[in-house]
């Protein structure tokens, strides 16, 4: 197993779990606390579909408390740029996998780091038949 480290992209799939407070986030939570240093990047999609998970999950209050402390504590580098929609919806229209799959990985494309997703399953088949050009990483294979 390996630990994580350096600049990330990460998906929704990460975040729920890190809100969660499941085992795999917890992995996640490691890393945020780290002393590293490390930059972590998030698109408009994503703070939008976190919103709507954990309103679903837990009502609109866990929703606003999670995302003020992604926002406030965290500090990640929130990137809401057309050219991240144009990549993310250029990805999307060649592959099999979720827009918010698509624009975690044009993330880690366009900031040069690794894209991290909770579980290889969400986007498996797709790598096998044609591997993206950016270094994914997933919780479940982390220590």
């Amino acid at each position: 197993m390996k630990s994580l480290q350096g600049n990330l992209a990460v998906d929704t799939s990460a975040w729920i779990e890190y809100f969660l407070e499941t085992e795999l986030g917890k992995r996640l939570d490691g890393y945020l606390n780290s002393p590293q240093p490390k930059k972590v990047f998030v698109s408009l999609l994503t703070l939008s579909e976190i919103y709507y998970v954990l309103c679903r999950a837990g009502g609109e209050k866990l929703a606003q408390e999670c995302l003020k402390i992604l926002t406030v504590i965290k500090d990640p580098v929130i990137d809401l740029s057309l050219d991240l929609a144009v990549k993310a919806g250029s990805l999307k229209c060649r592959r099999a996998i979720s827009l918010a799959a698509c624009t975690c990985i044009a993330l880690a494309k366009k900031y040069g780091c690794q894209a991290l997703f909770a579980r290889k399953e969400e986007i498996e088949e797709e790598m096998k038949q044609n591997p993206f050009k950016v270094n994914l990483v997933f919780l479940e294979e982390q220590k």
